[in-house]
């Protein structure tokens, strides 16, 4: 999708090179999708449904962004990318404000929230500055890095060993 929308809406070039690798690379996280799915589970279809619809955002974001990222600091449209992406959550949050406390969160899930923020502060100002000199369809191919890098922390932070039905 990524590869068409830039090809459409930026007029980039289209690039074979490019769409196989996005191709190559979508097959295998179709295969890892499809795995949870084949279980029927509801909880899991709808966690499936829930991430496909974040990567589809997070294709249309990329395409918005881009001509802004172009013309724009990158410190500055990550800036207004977190600001813009907290406020809706700062409001669904407040519900829940008056039942949280410091004594509940601990140091250590503060220490979590601040290394959280600090982490995709810089996540999204590396992102925006490749974006700013790279075109958008190749940026694709990065973006799957984003489940191995999370199989490997899950796994190494949090203590998820996977199981043989994940990685088969």
């Amino acid at each position: 999708i990524l590869l068409l929308l830039s090809v459409e809406f930026l007029k980039e070039r289209f690039g074979w090179r490019t769409f196989w690798g996005i191709l190559i690379a979508f097959a295998g996280a179709a295969v890892l999708i499809g795995q949870p799915w084949q279980s029927g589970s509801n909880n899991e279809s709808i966690g499936i449904l829930l991430i496909i619809l974040a990567a589809f955002c997070d294709v249309i974001a990329t395409i918005i962004i881009k001509p802004i990222v172009s013309r724009s600091n990158c410190y500055q449209v990550t800036t207004l990318h977190l600001f813009i992406g907290a406020a809706p959550i700062a409001i669904y949050a407040l519900s829940y404000l008056p039942s949280v406390s410091l004594k509940t969160i601990g140091r250590s899930g503060l220490i979590a929230i601040i290394f959280n923020i600090i982490a995709i502060a810089f996540a999204n100002a590396l992102f925006y500055f490749g974006l700013k000199y790279r075109q958008v369809q190749n940026t694709g191919i990065f973006q799957y890095v984003n489940p191995v890098a999370t199989f490997i922390s899950a796994w190494i932070i949090l203590g998820e060993v996977p199981n043989e039905r994940l990685i088969a």
